[in-house]
């Protein structure tokens, strides 16, 4: 019997530039990319920012999300490897749902955590509702599996890392993952089905 009724959950991570294309660094250039050490005050930014969207859904069941170190460490394992690039299957094996910022130059804590928090934000305007096919587009300029991630009601944790000095395209970029915990963009397939955030 054909198992036409069996729902496979797929992650998908979504990013302005990845969809079809990754960046590898180029280690003889990225030796000297360092991975920020996060202070309090911009881990409860990029918490803040992460809250202050969830909040903004009038949903009462999207509960804030809390800080995870763990999350976090998972988060910095792969902005240390200089590489603007969503890991899928067996290359991301903790499962966590992740969103992915490039920042130009030398960006610190407080801008990363203010402006990939906002870039993600925005794509508020790309929502189809209630579909929301724009969680899986192939075409990542209308996306909105960023935003989708941030107010996921099932996700409950998050944890973010920003590397700097990572070299990519011949210029010099910070790359920034925030994990979250459960993943969230979660679709089912024979039927595709996109569940929405909330």
């Amino acid at each position: 019997m054909v198992c036409a009724a069996l729902n496979l959950l797929v992650i998908f991570a979504l990013t302005a530039l990845t969809s079809a294309i990754s960046a590898p660094s180029d280690p003889s250039v990225t030796a000297n990319a360092h991975t920020l050490a996060l202070t309090q005050a911009e881990k409860d930014l990029w918490l803040w920012q992460h809250n202050r969207v969830r909040n903004e859904t009038g949903d009462s069941t999207v509960l804030p999300l809390v800080w995870s170190e763990a999350v976090a460490a998972s988060a910095a394992l792969k902005t240390s490897n200089c590489e603007f690039a969503h890991l899928y299957g067996q290359d991301n094996p903790n499962g966590f749902g992740e969103n992915i910022y490039l920042g130009y130059l030398y960006e610190n804590g407080e801008e990363v955590a203010n402006r990939s928090s906002q870039m993600w934000a925005d794509e508020i305007q790309n929502i189809d509702a209630p579909a929301w096919t724009c969680i899986g587009t192939p075409d990542n300029s209308v996306t909105c599996g960023h935003y989708s991630q941030m107010v996921w009601k099932q996700t409950l944790e998050v944890g973010c890392a920003a590397t700097q000095g990572c070299y990519l395209w011949g210029n010099t970029w910070t790359v920034v993952f925030c994990e979250y915990n459960p993943a969230g963009n979660l679709v089912t397939w024979n039927p595709k089905t996109i569940y929405p955030p909330f």
